[in-house]
């Protein structure tokens, strides 16, 4: 399936990489090069920049499973995507996420270092 050319129904909202390991070295530079936010429940959002995009909320949610693929395919980095519906803002409740294959040791644990 190509996410450039399906036609999608018009949704509003954002979505982001959910980076799953978040002591990879990439994704600590990527951290400190401010790519990535950590949201109120510790989540590592990498922000490829679809706010910006005049894309329907699931077609961002395509794009944003395609980089989660490829992070896996170049790096070995866990990740998913994660969207809100109706906000660009990844603090709200979210409308989708993919969920995590196993509890990894440092989820949810490094939260106070990082912020």
């Amino acid at each position: 399936k190509d996410f450039l050319n399906d036609s999608y129904a018009m949704e509003f909202g954002n979505a982001w990489v959910w980076i799953h390991d978040n002591q990879s070295q990439v994704v600590r530079a990527l951290l400190q090069a401010g790519m990535i936010n950590v949201n109120k429940e510790g989540r590592y959002l990498l922000d490829v920049n679809l706010a910006s995009v005049d894309w329907p909320l699931r077609r961002k949610e395509a794009f944003a499973s395609h980089v989660a693929g490829w992070l896996k395919h170049r790096f070995n980095i866990e990740a998913g995507g994660y969207s809100v519906q109706g906000k660009d803002d990844y603090d709200a409740i979210p409308g989708y996420e993919t969920p995590l294959k196993d509890q990894h040791p440092f989820y949810n644990h490094t939260v106070n270092v990082d912020w």
